[in-house]
């Protein structure tokens, strides 16, 4: 597959074309994949509702009953529960790590494995988070290992 990427001040919004021969299962997978990240949610903070589109998002936690969405500079309350959040992202690069957290991969600088065969993740904004040994393997098979 070649991608080409071009830069002009001549476009008002970013527009993506894919050309191929036929339209197979891997163009199927790109445009299901881009439909996904032009998703957005909505998340309560300061009793307004404000629009949160779906790459910002670095992960989903639960916290005493509570779902709330964290970006890189705020915090919001979500009304999904994680098993709903879970359904709704599974095209998407987002994936559970914990009982009580959904992970965006794409927020990800690196991993570190950990003691007991735990992983941690260290996020684009600085922040560390815990992946349980549970959740360990199907992070892997989403990067790609074994």
């Amino acid at each position: 597959m070649k991608v080409t990427i071009i830069e002009t001040k001549d476009v008002e919004e970013t527009e993506v074309q894919i050309l191929c021969k036929q339209k197979d299962a891997q163009v199927e997978t790109i445009v299901s994949t881009l439909n996904v990240w032009n998703q957005e949610i909505i998340g309560k903070k300061d009793d307004a509702n404000h629009v949160i589109p779906l790459y910002e998002i670095f992960y989903f936690e639960s916290v005493d009953e509570k779902v709330f969405c964290y970006t890189k500079n705020d915090t919001y309350e979500v009304k999904y529960r994680l098993y709903e959040l879970e359904e709704i992202l599974t095209k998407a690069r987002f994936i559970r790590i914990s009982i009580s957290m959904i992970l965006n991969v794409a927020q990800v600088e690196a991993f570190k494995s950990s003691m007991n065969g735990r992983m941690e993740a260290r996020l684009k904004n600085g922040e560390a988070v815990e992946i349980s040994r549970s959740y360990v393997p199907s992070l892997r098979r989403m990067l790609g290992g074994k």
